[in-house]
């Protein structure tokens, strides 16, 4: 008989990742705190810290509300949008169609920035703007996962993975701040960092 799977773990442990900030002292969140995630989930999970430490009136807001529910699945969204860990993907056209005044032929391949969608200000008023309850108001999905058929079938969970990091986030005491200049990664197609120097204040 084949041994049973290991069950998967949907708990991350994101309160002993922050654990391995030590107050008042600079730790690189890439290399030191999230270093044994996957690729696409470390980038995510820096990108949803690094919205909140460009806006920290935000981060307050959110630590004086945790124990809104609505507010903070809203504010998961918001950094989905706001980041984007995979600026672009590619497609096939399969038939002959028109997108903003522009004829696409089918069996032409267009590239999708999935960035440029979610900052579209025609759909996303301020766009540049870290609003955690821009979905609680009602404002339309966000393309981070993609749509239909081929949408990521991870969605699910990153958004709990990000939830669990940001409930951890809250309930610590203090602030995180960045210190230095942030380092990205030299890509066109992943968003995220090679190194991410934050220090915590009480």
């Amino acid at each position: 008989d084949r041994p049973a799977p290991a069950p998967i773990d949907m708990d991350p442990p994101a309160r002993a990742m922050l654990a391995r900030v030590p107050y008042g002292e600079t730790v690189d969140f890439i290399a030191e705190v999230v270093r044994d995630l996957p690729e696409t989930l470390r980038n995510t999970l820096a990108g949803g810290l690094y919205a909140l430490l460009r806006h920290p009136a935000q981060y307050v807001r959110l630590q004086e509300a945790r124990w809104d529910e609505r507010l903070l699945d809203g504010a998961v969204e918001e950094m989905l949008r706001w980041w984007t860990p995979v600026l672009q993907v590619w497609r096939i056209v399969q038939r002959d169609t028109v997108i903003g005044g522009v004829p696409l032929l089918a069996g032409e391949r267009v590239t999708l920035w999935l960035v440029s969608a979610n900052h579209d200000e025609d759909v996303f008023p301020d766009p540049g703007q870290f609003l955690p309850d821009r979905f609680v108001r009602g404002a339309r999905s966000h393309l981070c996962f993609g749509f239909g058929f081929r949408a990521c079938l991870g969605a699910r969970l990153a958004r709990v993975q990000l939830r669990a990091l940001l409930d951890a986030l809250l309930e610590r005491p203090g602030l995180p701040q960045i210190v230095g200049e942030p380092v990205m990664l030299p890509s066109n197609a992943r968003h995220g960092f090679e190194r991410l120097p934050v220090r915590w204040t009480r």
